[in-house]
């Protein structure tokens, strides 16, 4: 059955004692029903979460193919403090249009990063189109396409899958970076229960499109070996943030058959990382990455019950002096899956 929006949304709301690993905390977690639909399209697969700092909604992407419905984003209210988060309400939905003006195809688009300039403009990107080719680009809050990044030949035809997955706005508004899952063709192997993999985080300029600078960033090996040992794993860079403090807020989601999902909250700073923006393959280089320390650490039964696909991560509300983020996990439409909404609180 299809509730609507309003009627979906106060459900299943739940405080939780804080529970540490790292410096940061857990706060309260929100599971949105996997029935809820708004104007008649499911709402689910959420990739990417985002807050206007004007109204202090959220942008939500799904990364819904153009098949459930047409390319979208919603605009949700969040109702998050101290106690957890008490409620979610959508409030409205955006077609994201092809270039040409018009709706994009069934599997013609999968979005799946999308952040908020300060002129109100969105830097956005799907991971492939019919052909396999990624894009990325700047759209206006209605949707409409305004123009596309001007990104390395490298960036044309990435591994399947493990393509564009994160944005990030620089502190002063004036750059985008773009973040891939895994390693492209050439940077070496994508990560594996005995190794990592190594992405790239090219920064552009915003208001020419142009790059201007890369940095390395290493992703953790796959913690949690599948069952059956050949069963299908992952473990890629979906979600990043500025952090005020310099550097970045890096979701790092790792998924085993037979054993769930493991999330990783990271601090990263790029300070002595090497430029790789005219570095074609990183395999075997002497290059300096990212450095990171480890915030918290999520999967089934430590801390909550269950941890699902998160891959979206945004600004909440100041809690006790300290900083927030809302998370919100992509549930594929599955019935099996949920859309998991968690509040955690960072260190001041």
């Amino acid at each position: 059955m299809m509730r609507s929006a309003l009627i979906a949304l106060a459900l299943f709301p739940l405080a939780l004692t804080p529970a540490r690993a790292g410096d940061a905390q857990i706060l309260g977690e929100f599971i949105l029903p996997n029935d809820t639909a708004f104007d008649g399209v499911p709402v689910g697969g959420l990739s990417e979460l985002e807050r206007d700092p004007e109204t202090g909604h959220y942008l939500a992407l799904s990364d819904d193919q153009a098949e459930k419905g047409p390319a979208r984003f919603y605009t949700l209210s969040i109702d998050a403090d101290g106690t957890g988060i008490q409620g979610v309400r959508i409030l409205s939905m955006t077609e994201i249009k092809h270039p040409d003006g018009g709706s994009y195809k069934a599997k013609d688009v999968d979005p799946e990063a999308m952040r908020l300039l300060p002129d109100g403009t969105l830097a956005w990107a799907h991971e492939r189109d019919a052909m396999g080719k990624p894009y990325a680009g700047l759209m206006a809050k209605d949707g409409t396409q305004i123009r596309a990044f001007h990104t390395p030949e490298r960036y044309d035809h990435p591994r399947k899958n493990l393509s564009y997955e994160s944005v990030a706005i620089s502190l002063d508004g004036k750059q985008v970076i773009l973040g891939v899952e895994n390693a492209l063709e050439g940077d070496g192997p994508v990560a594996d229960v005995s190794t990592g993999t190594l992405v790239r985080l090219l920064t552009l300029d915003a208001a020419t499109a142009e790059p201007v600078t890369e940095r390395a960033y290493p992703v953790d090996k796959v913690i949690l070996r599948p069952k059956p040992a050949d069963g299908f794993r992952t473990c890629g860079l979906v979600a990043l943030l500025a952090h005020p403090n310099g550097g970045y807020l890096s979701l790092e989601r790792a998924f085993s058959a037979g054993m769930g999902n493991m999330v990783r909250l990271y601090r990263a700073t790029d300070e002595s990382a090497t430029d790789t923006l005219a570095i074609d393959g990183l395999e075997g280089k002497d290059i300096t990455p990212l450095r990171k320390g480890l915030l918290l650490e999520l999967k089934n039964g430590s801390p909550l019950e269950r941890i699902d696909n998160l891959e979206g991560m945004a600004w909440g509300p100041e809690v006790d002096g300290a900083p927030t983020v809302i998370l919100v996990s992509d549930n594929n439409f599955s019935e099996k899956q949920i859309t998991q909404f968690l509040l955690v609180k960072l260190p001041k």
